[in-house]
């Protein structure tokens, strides 16, 4: 009898202890199946949703590239300003500052027509260039998403323009961060991510509120790269971030550092560490200002430098801090100068081995990559292409096109190229 009575409190505690099990792995499921979609406007050829467009690297989805030139099609006046240009259906989304307004801009791009603009005060900061905005709008879902040199966010309907939320970070400005924000948007599942803070912060997308922030004020210029699942870097979705004084791979649901105990190459200290991380293989590739150029793996469960480039550091006239690089054939192809023809140059580096392999004369600027062809748009507005065969790259072509500088990233969509000077000219012109 005692035994009989005994019986059900084993079978109820048994039960207990299976429902917590289930709930446990429910849970540890729907952990798991967080972010497992790619961020919105990833992977998508017909849209330039975001800086450097579906792939987070800068290159067109462009089979053939053999034009014989490239007549301009339109310009648009914006405003000072370094951000690059968005395309979603036909639509091209930018931002410039007037008379100490930062203004979004919608344009047909194919016409450069104004559709509607929104503007809001804020102070054009021109330290060491002509100042304005440096954040490119990033659009999904029938919303743009920016950010001001200040911190503060807005989003837009893509439709009208019309205010749907406003944010701030700008209490995470921190002292000395003379170029103020400048990153761009990463939307992803319902979150809007940017490298503010020392580890990034995460807000709603759809109300603006705050899910997760780092701890420290940080300067932050380069935009964070999203690593999906799926990704070759490490089996679970991720962020890679880069501060001026930390590398980070960022859980992007809780916000922790998926590095561990930090090691000493992810402190480096600099002040203008502004360029996207990069997938190559299995690793992360990483440019340091203060540094040079470094690639990290996952290895036996833990993060190392596998090895540092000391050849591509920024000092007086070597800057490969802000203008993004071309992955090409296991080689990565950078530009540095200051605009004097001793100091401008191209620099390949295996990437294998972060051997530098050659580096020639050539204008200080931006790198695109299509169809094998490498593109520049060079500081002073000139866009020159040629061939890569193997790593040894051959110009074949140089055109004027834009005057004073040009520092934003140049984007090749739908047979159209977009660049825009730092004083504020957006042209428009059509490969032949």
């Amino acid at each position: 009898m005692t035994d009989r009575l005994k019986a059900p409190t084993w079978h109820l505690t048994t039960i207990a202890a299976l429902v917590a099990t289930a709930a446990f792995w429910s849970v540890a499921l729907a952990e798991q199946e967080k972010f497992s979609s790619p961020p919105l406007g990833a992977g998508i050829a017909g849209n330039w949703a975001h800086f450097l467009g579906p792939n987070y690297n800068g290159v067109p989805h462009v089979e053939r590239f053999d034009p014989k030139g490239i007549p301009q099609v339109w310009s648009q006046e914006l405003g000072p300003g370094c951000s690059s240009v968005s395309i979603v259906d036909g639509k091209l989304y930018a931002m410039g500052n007037l008379k100490d307004q930062d203004v979004v801009y919608c344009l047909d791009a194919k016409t450069g027509e104004k559709q509607w603009t929104f503007a809001y005060d804020c102070g054009l900061m021109p330290v060491s260039y002509e100042g304005g905005p440096g954040c490119t709008p990033t659009v999904a879902d029938g919303r743009v998403y920016t950010v001001s040199r200040k911190g503060q966010i807005h989003c837009l309907d893509s439709r009208n323009g019309k205010k749907i939320w406003v944010a701030s970070v700008e209490k995470w400005a921190p002292k000395g961060a003379w170029w103020g924000f400048n990153d761009s948007p990463i939307i992803w599942e319902d979150s809007v991510f940017l490298n503010v803070t020392d580890r990034a912060i995460a807000l709603n997308r759809v109300t603006g509120e705050i899910l997760w922030s780092g701890q420290e004020a940080v300067p932050a210029y380069a935009t964070i790269l999203p690593l999906p699942r799926g990704n070759p870097v490490l089996d679970r979705p991720a962020l890679a971030v880069q501060t001026c004084t930390t590398v980070d791979i960022v859980d992007p649901d809780s916000g922790a550092s998926l590095l561990g105990e930090a090691p000493d190459w992810a402190k480096r200290r600099s002040n203008c560490n502004a360029v996207t991380p990069a997938v190559f293989k299995n690793s992360l590739i990483f440019m340091h200002a203060r540094y040079g150029l470094s690639k990290i793996s996952l290895t036996g469960g833990k993060w190392v430098e596998d090895w540092l480039c000391k050849d591509l550091v920024y000092h007086e006239w070597d800057w490969f801090t802000f203008n993004q690089q071309v992955i090409h054939n296991g080689h990565l192809f950078a530009l540095a100068g200051r605009g004097t023809k001793e100091s401008d140059r191209m620099m390949c580096v295996d990437l294998e081995t972060g051997a530098v392999k050659w580096q020639k004369p050539a204008p200080f600027g931006n790198l695109i990559l299509a169809a094998g062809k490498l593109i520049t748009v060079t500081e002073l507005g000139e866009v020159a292409w040629g061939v890569l065969e193997g790593v040894e790259y051959h110009e074949t072509f140089r055109q004027k096109l834009l005057s004073g500088r040009n520092w934003s990233h140049p984007v090749l969509h739908d047979g159209y190229l977009y660049v825009r000077s730092n004083g504020g000219l957006l042209t428009c012109s059509r490969f032949d």
